[in-house]
C-alpha cells in the first residue's frame, strides 16, 4: 500500500483516503469478489457456549485444603456446589470479567462469582464451556 501512495503522489490522510475510497477498494473487490457456492450465511450460532467465560482474562491456580483460590491479594472462599462439595487442589481458573467482577470456574462450569473485594455474589445459573 505505501508503494501504491507513493506512485499516485499521495501524502495526506483526506487523499489517502479518498483515493482507498474511490480507486483501491472498486478496483480491489472487481478484481477479487466471487460469489459464494451457497446462499445464505456463514455464521454459526453459538449454542453451549458461555462467551463471558471465554472472553475473560484467565488464571490457572490451584485450590488450597481450605477451598480458598489466592489471587492477587484476595483469598476467594469457594461455596459447595451441586458438582462437588469441596474442591481441595483442584485445577481451577480465575476469570477476570468484563464487569469488573472475578468467577472461579473448574472443568468449564463456572463454580462460584466475586466482587473485586473478594465478596461472594449470587451464581446466575450453571454455565458450561465447549471445549
Amino acid at each position: 500500500m505505501p508503494q501504491e501512495l507513493r506512485l499516485h503522489a499521495i501524502t495526506s490522510y483526506a487523499d489517502a483516503n479518498q483515493y482507498l475510497e474511490r480507486t483501491f477498494v472498486p478496483d480491489f473487490n472487481r478484481r477479487f469478489t466471487v460469489a459464494s457456492a451457497e446462499r445464505g450465511s456463514a455464521f454459526v450460532r453459538v449454542s453451549s457456549m458461555n462467551l463471558e467465560l471465554v472472553l475473560s482474562i484467565q488464571h490457572e491456580r490451584v485450590v488450597r485444603a481450605d477451598s480458598v483460590v489466592v489471587f492477587e491479594k484476595l483469598l476467594l472462599q469457594l461455596p459447595p456446589t451441586r458438582l462437588r462439595e469441596r474442591f481441595i487442589r483442584c485445577p481451577v481458573l480465575v476469570h477476570e470479567f468484563l464487569n469488573d467482577s472475578l468467577g472461579v470456574s473448574y472443568q468449564g462450569r463456572l463454580i462460584a462469582r466475586f466482587n473485586r473485594a473478594g465478596d461472594l455474589l449470587p451464581l446466575r445459573s450453571p454455565t458450561v464451556v465447549a471445549a
